[in-house]
């Protein structure tokens, strides 16, 4: 009997492989494995944190090449944010709906990356549901199973979704590139249209004079080798050689510099935050609902959507950033001259995807992490179809909207009901219910009270962005490197 290995896809690879310093200089291949590098931005960040984690290598079925644990790859504090949301109880959450949502957040370009040839992503797609109790149009819908109808019933049948045929989206031509053309895929994942003048440039800029000295290699890549090239894509600056080589890069970090504060800004919400003075450091912040539904919102944002927020500022994710700035040139270079890489109905989506629908959160004081608009749905022909434009009222479902007491998307706010939460300086959070008891909570805490002094600071528009680039380049002190510059130092006492 045929094992899983043997029915898997593989792509077929060119490496050109400096023997003498063991390095990958470049790769060619087709749109496929191109395809499959781009959609990596699509990635909301809590499934590359699943993905990548040390449960996903027996997921797949696999061991590394030198048969060792795969090591846990780590996003700054985003584990911890992810972990949190594991371990909080179901009752934090407006429902259990809530809490799967950011363990498993939906993909915005979710039915394109099933056209992939590998898909990393192994989240389920979207289907439909309707309360099986209510006349055909007379109930809600709902894309999560076993949500609550307005009547009181689950909505657990399935319905079909009609789809309007388009002929270019539905290309055989590939998913977001030409499939046919020719890409250069360099060490550090930069790609570029293949052609013998860019070739050489690019030759002569690495050092290179003879290209015959550079050995070719023939490779078939399967979903182990994409889903290594994911995680060195965060942690590496040559996945190509540490994947296709077994080279053991160094662990490269992604770095970010907070931007400075403007003198005209937009304040969202206020924070306590204590601080530990004689470490001059935050210890923990005392939380409403609208902090921490901001900070889960961070899991169900895209990569590449993350990378658009801060491009303005210092910030650095590996090879990630090479991957969204080929994007970016690819797009630049399209002339007469340079015919048409990409798929041209869905270039928009790169390099910046948006938050799928109902996966944000509502009052997002970060711009490029609002969700994408709702669409409208409708009865059609016994199932349901999309419509962006407004409908007739009589013709409209109403759909539910897990994220908020009545499930309809005009009450929706965010993923945790209204509470009050520790956020630890790493960014674990716990629920503070009306059981604790804050002399115990003191008293944990083993800290003498004269050390620790009480801030209220606000969140501005550019201390969330802050926020969100701390979160991804500190492994211990987010609220810290966030908050002190604007936390004053306690004056010296009198003496």
């Amino acid at each position: 009997m045929a094992t899983k290995q043997e029915h898997e896809q593989k792509l077929p690879l060119s490496l050109f492989v400096d023997k003498e310093k063991n390095r990958v200089v470049f790769a060619e291949t087709n749109g496929d494995f191109i395809d499959i590098l781009f959609s990596f931005l699509t990635l909301p960040l809590g499934t590359i944190i699943r993905l990548v984690s040390k449960n996903q290598q027996s997921h797949y079925g696999t061991t590394s090449t030198n048969d060792q644990p795969q090591e846990e790859i780590t996003i700054g504090c985003k584990n911890n944010l992810y972990k949190s949301v594991e371990d909080l109880s179901d009752g934090v959450f407006w429902n259990s709906i809530c809490k799967r949502m950011l363990l498993y957040p939906r993909n915005p370009c979710e039915s394109l990356c099933q056209k992939l040839k590998l898909n990393v992503d192994d989240s389920e797609l979207t289907k439909y549901f309707i309360c099986s109790a209510c006349p055909e149009g007379k109930g809600m819908m709902s894309t999560f199973v076993g949500a609550n109808c307005s009547c009181g019933s689950l909505m657990d049948k399935e319905i079909k979704l009609h789809e309007d045929y388009d002929e270019e989206n539905d290309s055989e031509d590939g998913v977001f590139v030409r499939r046919e053309k020719l890409y250069l895929v360099f060490d550090d994942l930069y790609v570029l249209q293949s052609s013998p003048s860019k070739t050489l440039n690019e030759l002569q800029k690495l050092g290179y004079s003879d290209i015959n000295k550079l050995t070719h290699m023939s490779i078939n890549v399967g979903l182990k080798e994409i889903l290594d090239l994911l995680k060195k894509a965060l942690t590496s600056k040559s996945p190509l050689s540490d994947v296709f080589l077994g080279n053991e890069e160094s662990y490269q970090k992604c770095t970010f510099s907070p931007s400075p504060s403007r003198s005209i800004y937009t304040t969202y919400m206020y924070l306590k935050v204590i601080v530990r003075k004689s470490e001059k450091k935050v210890l923990y912040a005392e939380a409403g609902e609208d902090f921490v539904n901001f900070l889960f919102s961070f899991l169900t944002t895209p990569i590449g959507t993350i990378l658009e927020e801060l491009k303005e500022s210092n910030f650095s994710l590996v090879c990630m950033d090479r991957i969204r700035n080929a994007v970016k040139v690819l797009r630049m270079n399209l002339s007469f001259r340079d015919p048409y890489c990409f798929i041209r109905p869905i270039n928009h989506l790169l390099p910046n995807p948006k938050v799928a629908s109902q996966f944000g959160y509502m009052s997002q004081p970060l711009k490029n992490l609002c969700e994408e608009k709702t669409p409208n749905y409708r009865y059609d022909n016994g199932g349901v179809k999309k419509d962006i434009d407004v409908v007739h009222p009589k013709q409209k479902i109403e759909l539910f909207d897990p994220r908020s007491l009545y499930g309809t998307i005009k009450s929706a706010v965010g993923f945790v009901k209204s509470s009050k939460f520790v956020v630890w300086d790493n960014l674990q959070v716990t629920p503070l219910d009306n059981n604790t008891s804050s002399i115990t909570f003191l008293q944990n805490l083993n800290i003498p009270l004269d050390d620790l002094k009480v801030h209220e600071v606000e969140i501005t528009d550019i201390k969330a962005q802050n926020l969100l680039g701390a979160s991804l380049s500190s492994s211990q002190a987010v609220l810290t490197e966030t908050f002190f510059p604007s936390v004053k130092k306690p004056k010296e006492e009198a003496k």
